[in-house]
């Protein structure tokens, strides 16, 4: 799989993680302005790493976890190396099996909610956030084959109706999700209230978003870390979504 991404697209998606950390900075006076975002993304300028990088992971991360390259490393107790085996359709008359071995990222956010989990799939095509005043309402993502067709949308993780909707669309097989970076936020309403307030979703062409709430108060900053290639959605929900996670399958960037 790694020897199909040329290696600009591996550079871009590096370049496209880095912007995204440096527009997370908590302090406003950090952050690029969107000129400058403009700049660092046609490659006219380096962007800076993150002021402290180390503080997207666990916070009982080890120092020696923190890496100065333009990649995130990920606790290793938060990763599960897990396979599972999908069927391969080239067309209805000929079935394939190939086996998919991915690692399950996350979910960053709260406990409050119920556990779901996906599964895992070729590819993503599209995703719809519905968000209200404070979090993420409900989260949608329609899964495709091999051939790139629809095998469905997912649950409706998430209940609350909330007022705006916003559909991400991806233009799969030649763009595909890499990682995600949001921010969790707890508002209080009652016991484990915290829930997932903003998300932007980075591929290997581009960062889309942030959806939901974007606040000068924004809450605490998560990402999926390491690039690799989204292969499904993990977390928890009850009236919102509380926490989101991802199922990664590496591509050796």
């Amino acid at each position: 799989m790694a020897d199909c991404i040329e290696e600009k697209d591996k550079d871009m998606a590096k370049r496209i993680l880095i912007i995204a950390l440096n527009c997370m900075e908590f302090s406003s006076a950090q952050r690029p302005s969107m000129s400058d975002v403009v700049r660092l993304l046609e490659g006219t300028k380096d962007p800076p790493l993150p002021s402290n990088p180390n503080r997207f992971l666990s916070s009982d991360s080890s120092p020696s976890q923190a890496s100065s390259s333009s990649s995130i490393v990920v606790p290793k107790r938060n990763l599960e190396l897990e396979s599972v085996v999908v069927e391969e359709i080239s067309n209805p008359h000929d079935e394939k099996e190939k086996e998919i071995q991915f690692k399950t990222l996350g979910p960053w956010g709260g406990l409050g909610g119920d556990e779901w989990d996906d599964g895992v799939f070729p590819g993503i095509l599209q995703i719809e956030i519905i968000s209200g005043r404070r979090e993420i309402c409900s989260i949608e993502i329609e899964y495709c084959g091999y051939d790139g067709m629809s095998v469905g949308w997912s649950d409706k993780h998430g209940r609350n109706p909330g007022h705006q909707t916003e559909n991400i669309v991806f233009d799969y097989p030649s763009e595909y999700l890499m990682g995600i970076t949001g921010f969790s936020y707890d508002h209080g309403t009652y016991a484990n209230s915290v829930a997932a307030r903003s998300i932007s979703f980075i591929t290997n062409k581009k960062i889309h978003g942030p959806y939901g709430v974007n606040l000068i108060h924004k809450g605490d900053p998560f990402t999926s870390g390491k690039l690799g290639k989204v292969v499904g959605f993990h977390g928890r929900s009850g009236a919102w979504v509380n926490a989101i996670g991802v199922h990664m399958e590496d591509l050796g960037i």
